[in-house]
C-alpha cells in the first residue's frame, strides 16, 4: 500500500512538462489501485460493523460514521482529478482544495472531534442531550458539505485556486464564494454547539482531575 501511494504521487505532476510519459501512466494506474484496499478493507469493514447493529447514535457514533464517509467522498474527488484527461481541465482549480478539504475536514477532523467527545464523556459521565448532539453533528455536516459543493462546482467551471480577486471572465466565481461563506457560517454554528456540549465535559474533567 505504501508503494502504491508513493507511485500515485506522480499524478500531482501531470502538468510538469519534464515528467516522462511513462510516469504519467504509472501515476494514474497507482491512483486507481490505491482506492482498492481503502474501499475494500476500511469502508466495507466500517459498514459491516454498523449494518444491523444496535447503534446508539450520539455525537461520538455519528461523527465516527461520517468521518470515513467524508474520507471516501474526498478520495473519489481525488480519484477523478487523477485521470490525465480530466486533470488537464481541473489542475490548479478549486476542485483541488475541494477534495482535500473533504477528506480532511469531513474525514479526519470529524474523527478527531468524535474521539475527543468520547474521552470527555467517559471522564465525566454527564447526561447526554441527544437532540442537541444530533443537531450539532448534522449542522456541521450540512455546512461542511455545502462549502465542499461550492468548491467542486467552482472547480468544474474552471475557477482557479489562490485568487483573491477574479477577473471579469471568472466573475461567476464570486457567487460560489458567497454561498461557500454562508455554508461555512452554518458549519461554525454546528461547531459552536459541539464546543458547548463537549467543552463543559472537558472542563468538568479538568476540574475533577
Amino acid at each position: 500500500m505504501l508503494l502504491i501511494v508513493l507511485f500515485a504521487y506522480f499524478h500531482h505532476l501531470y502538468m510538469d512538462f519534464v515528467q516522462p510519459g511513462a510516469l504519467q501512466y504509472i501515476g494514474q494506474i497507482a491512483s486507481y489501485a490505491s482506492a482498492i484496499p481503502s474501499s475494500v478493507v476500511t469502508l466495507f469493514g466500517a459498514l459491516l460493523l454498523v449494518f444491523h447493529a444496535r447503534m446508539r447514535w450520539n455525537m461520538t457514533s455519528i461523527l465516527l460514521f461520517l468521518g470515513p464517509a467524508g474520507w471516501a467522498i474526498g478520495g473519489i474527488g481525488a480519484l477523478i482529478d487523477s485521470v490525465i484527461s480530466v486533470n488537464v481541465r481541473l489542475h490548479n482549480t478549486l476542485w483541488v482544495p475541494a477534495h482535500f478539504h473533504t477528506y480532511n475536514l469531513a474525514g479526519l477532523a470529524f474523527l478527531v472531534l468524535a474521539y475527543f467527545h468520547h474521552v470527555c464523556q467517559n471522564a465525566t459521565g454527564l447526561p447526554e442531550n441527544p437532540l442537541l448532539q444530533r443537531a450539532s453533528a448534522l449542522t456541521m455536516t450540512f455546512g461542511a458539505y455545502g462549502v465542499f459543493l461550492m468548491f467542486y462546482l467552482a472547480g468544474a467551471y474552471s475557477i482557479p485556486r489562490r485568487f483573491a480577486l477574479y477577473p471579469a471572465e471568472l466573475a461567476h466565481g464570486a457567487g460560489y464564494a458567497f454561498w461557500g461563506m454562508l455554508f461555512a457560517l452554518l458549519f461554525l454554528l454546528g461547531f459552536l454547539l459541539y464546543l458547548g456540549e463537549t467543552g463543559r465535559r472537558w472542563w468538568r474533567a479538568v476540574v475533577a482531575g
